[in-house]
């Protein structure tokens, strides 16, 4: 199903938890030509070997690479930021500033203006 439907996918999220046994894998060598160029993969579970086959890790010095026009995010780690990520879906990030001040300094970006100091200086702009 996944091959089927990431060919259509702007944005394809590969998570999968099985405890204490692997996780099942899927190919991505069909899928990497008839992904649209600019589409973007992520493997939640590439600490674990990856839910993709052929997917390489990432890292947050170095946090996406692109092949076939398709860009890959499989930093390791990544479900450390899950409770954040379940939070923000749950509730919103304007709730979630309300009740957690770690997500008003994880703000850099908001209605359009860069709100971080060294976001803004990293891109160039005030």
């Amino acid at each position: 199903m996944v091959e089927r439907h990431g060919r259509d996918a702007n944005l394809l999220i590969g998570s999968v938890l099985v405890p204490e046994a692997a996780i099942p894998k899927v190919s991505m060598e069909d899928m990497k030509k008839s992904i649209r160029p600019g589409s973007v993969v992520v493997d939640i579970n590439i600490d674990q070997g990856g839910y993709f086959k052929m997917l390489r890790p990432t890292s947050h010095a170095d946090l996406v690479y692109t092949e076939h026009g398709v860009i890959h995010y499989c930093v390791n780690n990544i479900n450390a930021t899950m409770p954040y990520t379940l939070k923000l879906a749950n509730i919103g990030w304007r709730e979630a500033q309300q009740s957690d001040p770690r997500f008003v300094e994880g703000l850099d970006v908001h209605a359009g203006k860069v709100t971080y100091q060294s976001v803004a200086y990293a891109v160039g702009i005030d």
